[in-house]
């Protein structure tokens, strides 16, 4: 699928937690010389169910060399029980933040330019943390590499 570049130099920053509840946010995972793509995601997604596993694996092969991935589950602190069994289930192996169902959706569209649509949704920042572009729906990591490679390519 098609990237579209990112608007705003803006991040969804704010209303971010980690599985502990204790407030983050996406600066804290951007840089270390690695790109970071955000997987945005939700219990009851079945699409996230299949693309977790594969972005799993993606994380494994890339984390020390040059891409991290970061899940971002969207179904609130509140849930936290239900979101940690889901990622057993799924065998997720990166890591990922709860956002706050109100601020994350107004600070993603200030970022981006564009409303948060559904899961899952997958932002792409730079090693230097600038969010270069945005995809609603699944994406395959054929689709993601090749984005990378080019947006290099150009630098």
């Amino acid at each position: 699928l098609p990237m579209s570049n990112a608007i705003a130099a803006g991040k969804p920053n704010v209303g971010l937690v980690d599985m502990e509840g204790n407030n983050t946010n996406i600066d804290a995972y951007t840089g270390n010389g690695k790109w970071l793509v955000v997987m945005l995601w939700s219990v009851t997604c079945g699409i996230c169910a299949r693309e977790v596993p594969v972005y799993s694996e993606f994380h494994d092969e890339h984390k020390s060399k040059d891409i991290r991935i970061l899940g971002v589950s969207l179904d609130g602190f509140e849930k936290r029980n239900h979101i940690r069994d889901t990622m057993r289930q799924w065998d997720m192996r990166f890591p990922t933040l709860v956002a706050d169902h109100g601020l994350f959706p107004a600070n993603y569209e200030a970022a981006t330019g564009e409303r948060l649509v559904g899961t899952p949704t997958f932002m792409v920042y730079t090693p230097e943390g600038e969010l270069v572009a945005n995809n609603p729906g699944p994406m395959r990591t054929s689709a993601l590499v090749d984005y990378i490679t080019k947006r290099q390519a150009r630098n």
